[in-house]
């Protein structure tokens, strides 16, 4: 998983204020693509359950499984922002996103890209992404029974 970070974790305590770039993104893209075809179908309900995976249907849920939960374990015990963050000041987010963890995640990419080039929106424009913001092996302190509470109502109000 070096790939995918340029050196050691960079803590961002506040989830809220833990975007990611595209490029950033695409990085996690490229290396999926590489890799998808490897790896096999990890939702045990899905009737596709154990057969490989392609990369046009590789979605969130298989990044979280595959890639992001893997990459950020112990001893980082990170988010995936935290883990690709080369400054923390440079992550706040200027854009929320909701998606759907189904959707594979290079529509998603595309639907990003077509947002940033509408809006003519620099390179380093962020975007809060509540998989990628929170620390998926900490979720009980990203996600609580009170929604103004949570990071993803914390994120709305920046």
């Amino acid at each position: 998983y070096s790939y995918l970070s340029s050196g050691p974790s960079v803590p961002i305590p506040r989830t809220e204020v833990r975007g990611i770039t595209i490029q950033q993104l695409s990085h996690l893209l490229d290396f999926v693509e590489e890799r998808a075809s490897s790896w096999c179908e990890c939702v045990s309900v899905s009737p596709h359950y154990g057969q490989p995976l392609s990369f046009k249907d590789f979605n969130m849920y298989h990044s979280e499984y595959w890639v992001i939960g893997p990459a950020t374990a112990s001893p980082l015990s990170c988010s995936y922002v935290e883990l690709v963050a080369s400054e923390a000041a440079s992550q706040r987010p200027l854009w929320y996103v909701t998606y759907l963890w189904q959707q594979p995640l290079h529509e998603f990419m595309t639907c990003l890209r077509r947002h940033a080039s509408l809006r003519e929106l620099p390179e380093h424009t962020t975007y809060w992404v509540g998989a990628l913001a929170n620390n998926q092996h900490r979720l009980v302190d990203e996600v609580c029974n009170k929604p103004r509470k949570t990071s993803f109502c914390r994120a709305l109000k920046l």
